[in-house]
């Protein structure tokens, strides 16, 4: 969407799919190590793993603002098809994984009793809850549509 777009509208509807990418993202990379880690029998290690995950995140992610910063100088589109060529390559390594044997549960309820017995929980009487999803959804949303909405202002300074 980032590719395509020419405008302000544009760059929100790609924003829109990274707020759903990242959810979907959310917590799977982070269960996948600790189910890997138990199946290993090495759990008592997964709060410095996961450490070293997160500061390796945080660094990529730096590391590669900066270098579609140096990048864009020779073109705006071009980060956008590195991120395809490195989202590319990143699946391909996806495809590697293996998952580690899930432990079934015998379940009487079905995943949809169980998602309307969650939205039950938030919206009848723990209002707290409620709010940090939207304070939270806001936040997210908000810091990274500020990036695009700041660039025209800063042109015109």
């Amino acid at each position: 969407m980032y590719f395509q777009a020419d405008g302000l509208g544009g760059f929100l509807i790609g924003e829109i799919f990274i707020a759903l990418g990242a959810s979907f993202q959310s917590g799977s990379d982070t269960a996948l190590l600790y189910e890997s880690l138990v199946q290993a029998q090495k759990e008592t290690t997964y709060k410095r793993i996961s450490g070293v995950y997160n500061s390796l995140s945080r660094f990529a992610e730096a590391s590669g603002a900066i270098l579609a910063g140096i990048v864009a100088v020779h073109g705006l589109k071009l980060p956008f098809m590195m991120d395809l060529i490195a989202n590319g390559l990143t699946f391909l390594l996806i495809l590697t994984l293996v998952e580690p044997p899930i432990e079934r549960f015998d379940r009487h309820e079905s995943s949809i009793l169980q998602l309307k017995q969650v939205f039950q929980y938030i919206f009848h009487g723990h209002t707290y809850i409620l709010w940090l999803l939207i304070v939270g959804s806001f936040l997210s949303s908000t810091s990274l549509v500020m990036v695009w909405v700041l660039q025209p202002y800063m042109q015109e300074v």
